[in-house]
């Protein structure tokens, strides 16, 4: 490279003892190539070359002492200020020379924000920043403007060696050497950009009367995290003293100390970009740089991987816009509306969002095609591309999506885990669905979706749709919350959120809510004047609380613990007592009256919420059926009633007796192939009770008249509930197997055998 005169004839230097700041930091010989050395091309990180600590000749400090003097102007300068005036000389010589020392990486930083669905938060949310620019140039003075609330506002974005420069706090018996010394171990060699669009650089000169300020060493701590989604910025103390006379020294330990105790955790940004929560034991909780880390990690991206993937699968789609919503209606209209998982109105805003090259974590190709998988699940309309099932095509592609959206989990991927779980249980693949689930329960954690974290929504997610985040995310975690509690009751296995139990949002009812009754383009139905389509808004609110209760009831009773049966008759009487109580609080709107001789149509989502209520009454009752209809204790029968009067027998035999009455309502209105996939079970469910009467009664009695006749409702049910789900053929195949083994007759030439 040219020499510092500028004399054309001298030879480029094949060495220099200029490292890079990332060979510096791994100590590793630095072949200072161009445009990036050999160590940080095979690392992948970004090049950027450090101080000059040559000596210079006696020229060159002769030259860069008159250049100080001339910048500076004035005898108020002491040797000191001599130091650094040269130093800053120093830097403006390699600077005019090419060098990018104390520079901003522009590709690395336009990959940050193209990585990055909004703005990294500051420290500082909320306040106004102004811009400070500092120039050099070789024959003027350049202006030295006040930093605004010093550069604490940048903390929330570095690590604490990561602290842009400010002559203010620098010691001038040490001068700026020791202060680069903390450079060379930065994580990230990028400077942030000041809001306003002005660039932070650490080769400034302040004013005279500044540099007089000294900073010791434990003067440079972090503030304290209160709690849970406070944003709490890293507060450098100075060597002034507060208003009180204290020093800082004290505060700062004491800040230190309430960071090191806390118990709770925050949202963080991660190395992918996304908002993650982490706890306290994490230790990241404190201060975390993710996406500015020096090792970034391996992560694939759908709009790069995904569509490699889905060809190297042989599951090339086609898109058919008319056959989509066709799908995506269906799906809507039967499958969503008893859980909501998916917000209608928010997923088809960011589906154009994404048509239109936007982010969203609200939106991607794993969801949409599992919703396509279900909503096919619900028609027998073919299409000419597609020459095996449809919703196990759709479902397939989800799979595959799903393999790399793994790697950076959003909402929309908690919601396709959801939804997939429901397309395995319907095709009676138990094993992945419950995995499915439980994969889903552990994104809610990782989004955070299980701490009240509303303070960060506004510094983590996009303006302007603050409430609109805290109603989706509350949802989804109640919604989460009752597949997995219904999904547990179903395959019968402890349940996965029982840590979240003390800490449950409560769901808020959906705004503007309106159901669209939709089959197909050819099928309608006549609904009365006047009829609500939005008597479904609050479902979601009141399947919640029974779920809880259901779990409650199967933690208690079908978990193999230990209880005497006193305190278990006791528990079942209080929660019997609750269920009647949730039943009364139901809304006008969510009624139904299976004894009208006049039928009145409901939602379907409110037909379903009644059965699962009834399912709840069977399984809190069935561990004390007997033949005789008493419980199954030599205590007195009535150490053991309900607050209505039955027995356990009698409320069982009730409820499945008003199940199939609820079924043949949504069978004459809707269809039973329309109905959710959690109706399976509970017609399996009280199925089996019938099964028992029929084993229990005699031939001539009421309850065997009855019992016969709703068993017919029930296996007609899984029958044609059977076009949509396979597992509902399972359940019609074991309920038809225990039928056989349970009649009488088979039970009496087994006791003349022996």
């Amino acid at each position: 490279m040219p020499g510092p005169g500028g004399k054309a004839g001298i030879a480029e230097r094949k060495y220099t003892s200029r490292a890079c700041l990332a060979c510096r930091k791994r100590k590793v010989k630095c072949d200072n190539d161009h445009p990036k050395c050999s160590n940080c091309r095979m690392y992948d990180v970004d090049c950027v070359l450090g101080e000059d600590r040559r000596r210079l000749s006696g020229t060159a400090r002769n030259a860069i002492a008159n250049s100080s003097s001339d910048l500076l102007g004035s005898n108020t300068l002491d040797g000191q200020a001599a130091t650094i005036a040269s130093q800053t000389v120093h830097d403006r010589y390699y600077i005019n020379q090419g060098s990018n020392v104390c520079t901003t990486n522009q590709p690395y930083a336009a990959s940050q924000k193209k990585l990055l669905p909004y703005d990294l938060p500051t420290a500082a949310d909320g306040q106004e920043h102004q811009a400070a620019e500092i120039g050099f140039h070789p024959d003027t003075v350049a202006a030295t403007p006040a930093i605004p609330q010093s550069w604490e506002s940048y903390i929330g974005l570095m690590e604490a060696d990561q602290i842009p420069f400010d002559p203010t706090i620098v010691d001038l018996n040490t001068g700026i050497d020791e202060y680069e010394n903390t450079l060379f171990n930065c994580a990230h060699e990028d400077w942030p950009e000041h809001p306003s669009g002005s660039s932070i650089t650490h080769s400034c000169i302040s004013s005279s009367q500044n540099m007089t300020s000294a900073m010791s060493e434990n003067q440079l701590s972090s503030s304290s995290t209160s709690e849970v989604g406070d944003v709490a910025p890293v507060q450098i103390a100075r060597s002034s003293e507060n208003a009180d006379g204290e020093g800082a020294q004290g505060g700062t330990v004491d800040d230190i100390t309430t960071q090191i105790v806390s118990r709770l955790g925050r949202l963080q940004i991660a190395e992918d970009g996304q908002p993650r929560y982490f706890g306290a034991t994490s230790n990241l909780h404190i201060l975390h740089n993710g996406p500015s880390t020096l090792f970034p990690p391996n992560i694939r991206n759908l709009s790069e991987d995904g569509e490699a993937a889905v060809v190297q699968a042989g599951l090339q789609w086609q898109e058919d816009v008319d056959y989509e919503d066709y799908l995506i209606s269906l799906f809507f209209s039967w499958h969503n509306e008893f859980m909501w998982i998916v917000d209608k109105a928010i997923f088809l805003r960011e589906r154009e969002r994404v048509r239109h090259g936007e982010f969203s974590d609200l939106y991607s190709p794993t969801l949409v095609n599992s919703i396509y998988a279900i909503g096919a699940s619900y028609t027998n309309r073919p299409h000419p591309a597609l020459h095996n099932n449809a919703a196990e095509f759709f479902g397939s592609r989800a799979k595959v999506y799903l393999d790399i959206e793994a790697d950076s989990p959003t909402i929309a991927t908690l919601q396709a885990l959801l939804i997939l779980s429901a397309h395995e249980e319907a095709n009676i693949r138990d094993s992945r669905g419950w995995i499915y689930c439980g994969m889903a329960i552990q994104i809610i954690s990782d989004l955070g979706l299980h701490r009240d974290l509303e303070s960060e929504y506004g510094r983590l997610g996009p303006p302007g749709r603050e409430d609109e985040i805290v109603t989706l995310r509350r949802n989804l975690f109640c919604s989460a919350y009752t597949v997995e509690t219904l999904w547990s009751s179903g395959a019968g296995r402890p349940s996965l959120m029982g840590t979240f139990s003390h800490c449950l949002p409560q769901p808020v009812p959906l705004r503007n809510y309106q159901w669209e009754y939709y089959s197909d383009q050819y099928s309608t139905i006549a609904f009365p004047d006047g009829f609500d389509f939005g008597a479904g808004a609050e479902v979601h609110v009141y399947l919640f609380e029974l779920c809880k209760m259901m779990a409650k009831v199967s933690e208690v009773l079908y978990t193999g613990r230990h209880t005497p049966l006193d305190n278990l008759h006791s528990f079942v009487c209080e929660m019997d007592m609750k269920f009647q109580q949730w039943f009364a609080t139901l809304p006008r709107s969510l009624h139904v009256d299976t004894s009208e001789p006049v039928k009145t149509i409901y939602l379907p989502t409110v037909i379903q919420l009644h059965l699962q209520y009834q399912e709840a009454i069977i399984l809190l009752h069935r561990p004390f059926l007997s033949e005789s209809g008493s419980p199954q204790t030599s205590s007195s029968p009535g150490e053991y009633m309900a607050s209505s009067g039955k027995d356990a027998f009698y409320r069982c035999f009730d409820a499945a007796q008003k199940v199939c009455a609820l079924l043949s309502l949504f069978r004459g209105y809707y269809g039973l192939r329309n109905s959710h996939i959690q109706t399976g079970h509970v017609a399996m469910t009280a199925a089996l009770i019938h099964v028992f009467t029929l084993r229990s009664y005699g031939p001539r009695s009421v309850e065997r008249m009855k019992a016969q006749e709703s068993l017919l409702t029930c296996v007609q049910a899984l029958g044609e509930m059977s076009q949509t789900y396979k597992s509902a053929s399972r359940s019609l195949e074991v309920l038809t197997s225990l039928r056989q083994c349970w009649q009488p007759g088979i039970f009496a030439t087994h006791k003349r055998k022996r």
